[in-house]
């Protein structure tokens, strides 16, 4: 079907005053995902880093709040994550042959 091809592939035109291009290739939406998780990355090992200059600062007092607790283990995994899914996506898949 003509739709279901152009979907696989293309996204639908935007306002030319936003100064995007008419036509965004599978490319292009592989190097946005890889921006986002590259950034998301980075604000997760921003939260940790934080969390351990506080406990530095602070002594191990920040330990006895859960949320603390809770708040810098999730960050840390996220962390992690989204290094091994940056490092797992060095290029986009192969196109797929919907003919």
């Amino acid at each position: 079907m003509q739709w279901q091809r152009r979907l696989s592939t293309q996204v639908p035109k935007l306002p030319k005053w936003r100064g995007w291009p008419e036509v965004l290739t599978v490319d292009d939406h592989w190097n946005a995902m890889r921006s986002y998780i590259m950034t998301s990355g980075a604000l997760f090992s921003l939260v940790v880093a934080v969390h351990v200059f506080r406990l530095v600062a602070e002594g191990f007092g920040p330990l006895s709040n859960p949320i603390f607790v809770f708040s810098t283990l999730a960050s840390a995994a996220m962390s992690a994550w989204a290094w091994f899914a940056f490092k797992a996506a060095k290029q986009p898949p192969p196109p797929r042959s919907d003919a």
